[in-house]
């Protein structure tokens, strides 16, 4: 019988593993944090995954990252009865816990924890736009605590199912308002109630000028009543905000996304947390070789 291994080892599982930062950017972070961890990278043909998957917890290996390629079928090995998984259409993450793997997407839930770091979520109207992996995802990552003050969605998923159309936490709950047309309407009026959310939260892409056919600011309350933003998103969406002349208080584009879910994920996975500027500066040394 195979005895299991004495020391915590993170297993980086995909069909190609070539460019990617994770091993280099967790090293880094386990020599910071002085943990006795290791963490290896594996190529696994999509056929091989079950076996691997296995194989790990048969070794009893602590925890497990999917690189993309991977991550749909890992969803079906590891989650098939998760509604919210099975919504997200992914698996990035998991740990063994007792012998059985617990799977998660981290995209959703580092977003939700830089944005905490910012704002008072309370107080945050949370703008989904657009059907995409990262809406989803972090659609997923609000059934905590405190919920936003609104969450509204421009141009949604179809195949969001009723039950997860309200986001409860305790005794409080949020309808996630699915808006096909007019959504800034929905955001002005949102905005520009007495006590209406003090900052937005928007997790969008390119496609945000569909919705906004006339500049953003038009359609938003006062100058004084306009409300801090911070952006998810790439390059694009940063410079038409710049474009509206509208203040970002802050923007996570897709490097800093890259930090926060290596961040999100070394925290789940060892119980300690690992300052991102050591990761940031990893990933930049990596993305420079």
């Amino acid at each position: 019988m195979m005895q299991p291994t004495t020391q915590p080892i993170l297993c980086c599982l995909g069909d190609k593993v070539a460019g990617q930062p994770t091993q280099f950017m967790l090293e880094r972070a386990i020599a910071a944090t002085q943990l006795d961890w290791r963490v290896i990278t594996v190529e696994v043909a999509q056929d091989d995954l079950p076996a691997a998957i296995t194989g790990m917890r048969v070794m009893r290996f602590s925890a497990a990252r999917f690189f993309p390629a991977l991550q749909p079928l890992a969803l079906t090995l590891l989650a098939a009865d998760d509604a919210w998984l099975q919504f997200i259409g992914g698996v990035t993450s998991a740990t063994l816990t007792d012998s059985v793997w617990q799977p998660w997407h981290h995209e959703g839930a580092a977003i939700r924890q830089w944005a905490g770091g910012q704002v008072d979520f309370s107080k945050t109207l949370c703008w989904l736009h657009g059907d995409s992996l990262r809406c989803r995802s972090f659609l997923a990552a609000l059934p905590d605590s405190p919920l936003p003050q609104a969450i509204v969605w421009s141009t949604p998923a179809a195949d969001i199912p009723p039950s997860l159309q309200r986001i409860a936490v305790g005794n409080a709950s949020r309808v996630v308002e699915c808006l096909t047309a007019d959504a800034l309407s929905r955001v002005k009026e949102l905005l520009s109630a007495a006590d209406g959310p003090n900052s937005v939260l928007l997790v969008g892409d390119d496609s945000l000028v569909d919705v906004a056919p006339r500049p953003l600011p038009d359609a938003l309350p006062q100058q004084s009543l306009m409300p801090r933003w911070l952006l998810v998103g790439g390059k694009a969406l940063s410079q038409r905000f710049a474009r509206w002349e509208l203040p970002v208080e802050a923007h996570l584009r897709d490097g800093e996304l890259t930090v926060a879910c290596e961040a999100y994920d070394f925290r789940r996975w060892t119980a300690h947390a690992v300052e991102t500027g050591i990761l940031r500066d990893a990933y930049d040394e990596f993305c420079a070789f």
